[in-house]
């Protein structure tokens, strides 16, 4: 099992990190390397495309694209990890700033740096240190290497730090040619170790996943319709099976099944994000068919997911499909413009209480929640929901007024439909998001 790993950073920090990736042999390094974190997003779109995993060399750079992705309501759909500044950074160059200080007969009593004031503060108090005053910048998101540059050369500058402190290799050459003293927070080995062995244990994890059984059921809302049985609707059917490179048979009860592996379906649906065959087949033959897949390590694991996905298609009355994980987690309607991903379980006892007290399902609350993150509003009204989660009016009412009726949701306000009507209310929910 070979892995190829984005590794994206600047040049020194890269550059550690594959001389300590040596010896992992299951790991290709890529290396991208950067000279500021604002361009760490636009790098990873021109490169994800040669990686099993992205691997980013610090906190910084993580959070850019995440929030970067957040904003653009996207998705980065391979598996994401960072290495860590550690308190061993921290110790190591706050001894080297006083041994230096020390050999130069100079004072230390401040310094100014861009990385976590609590961080330092935890350090220095374990060292029992006091008396050692921080100038800090905070740049965890929206790094501008200028701006921390002349923020750190100002407190030279005027005599208020004896030392800078930074975690970005861009400001720390432009401050070494301002002859500024300097220090780097580099990674440690042991962090780095750590981390690579987590990517090692995700590329395992990757592999499984991959050859997971995946079994499809494909439904129809008129199991009357006369032309799901000719030959050229067949024909559409053989070429989809071909494409996932699925065995293909009726089952009993009517249905379509296809069995493939996981990989195949996440190709085919990019990554649960399409799903062409359902509106090939309502464009061709003006059939309104459903789709339920399930993921399992054996055929018959796979089967009850599938059967679980299904319900959830079927329910919605229209051209759609849901898929269901090992692990219960459902994607659907895909496709779709609103397409959710949730738990059908969970462990956290508040929710569990309120669906409880609410009389709806967890996995009906954990849709709720996912549509209301997706859509980043807590304020909707009925059909807001209907068509938000592929059900009749009747069952959004019910869910918005149980929730109300316990103090889960609340009425804010009414709109009035474009065409003439009854005003529809708003309602916000109230639940700690």
């Amino acid at each position: 099992m070979s892995m190829k790993v984005l590794i994206v950073g600047p040049e020194d920090l890269v550059n550690i990190t594959k001389e300590t990736a040596k010896k992992y042999v299951e790991l290709e390094l890529i290396p991208v390397i950067y000279d500021s974190p604002s361009q760490v997003v636009t790098l990873i779109e021109q490169h994800h495309h040669l990686c099993d995993i992205l691997l980013l060399t610090g906190s910084a750079p993580y959070l850019i694209a995440k929030n970067n992705w957040i904003k653009r309501k996207t998705e980065f759909n391979k598996p994401i990890l960072y290495i860590a500044l550690t308190e061993a950074s921290i110790y190591r160059v706050l001894f080297k700033i006083t041994n230096d200080m020390h050999m130069q007969a100079k004072p230390f009593s401040a310094f100014s740096s861009d990385y976590t004031e609590s961080e330092f503060r935890k350090c220095l108090d374990e060292l029992g240190i006091s008396n050692i005053h921080m100038f800090i910048k905070d740049s965890t998101i929206g790094v501008n290497t200028d701006e921390l540059t002349s923020f750190h050369y100002q407190l030279w500058k005027e005599n208020k730090v004896q030392a800078v402190i930074t975690a970005y290799y861009a400001v720390y050459q432009q401050l070494l040619k301002l002859g500024v003293p300097v220090y780097r927070l580099d990674l440690s080995k042991s962090s780095i170790e750590n981390t690579l062995q987590r990517v090692l244990l995700e590329g395992k994890r990757m592999h499984q996943a991959k050859n997971q059984i995946a079994v499809s059921y494909l439904g129809f809302h008129d199991p009357n319709h006369a032309d799901y049985r000719t030959a050229e609707f067949e024909q559409m059917i053989e070429s989809y099976g071909e494409e996932v490179l699925a065995v293909i048979d009726w089952t009993e009860e009517g249905y379509l099944r296809f069995v493939t592996t996981r990989e195949e379906i996440e190709k085919n649906t990019k990554q649960f994000k399409e799903m062409a065959i359902l509106q090939d087949i309502e464009h061709a033959f003006k059939i309104v068919t459903y789709l339920g897949i399930g993921f399992g390590h054996t055929p018959k694991e796979a089967e009850l997911k599938a059967h679980d996905a299904m319900m959830k298609a079927k329910s919605t009355r229209e051209a759609s499909c849901y898929i269901v994980e090992i692990d219960g987690k459902v994607y659907g309607p895909i496709g779709m413009s609103t397409n959710l991903n949730y738990s059908s379980r969970s462990g956290n006892a508040e929710l569990l209480l309120i669906a409880k007290k609410a009389g709806i399902s967890i996995g009906t609350l954990n849709k709720l929640i996912s549509f209301c993150e997706q859509s980043g509003t807590t304020k909707l009204t009925t059909v807001d929901l209907s068509i938000g989660f592929g059900i009749t009016l009747r069952s959004a009412r019910r869910i918005l007024s149980n929730l109300e009726r316990h103090n889960f949701a609340k009425i804010i306000g009414e709109e009035q439909p474009i065409n003439k009507g009854r005003p529809r209310q708003i309602y916000k929910l109230t639940l700690q998001l």
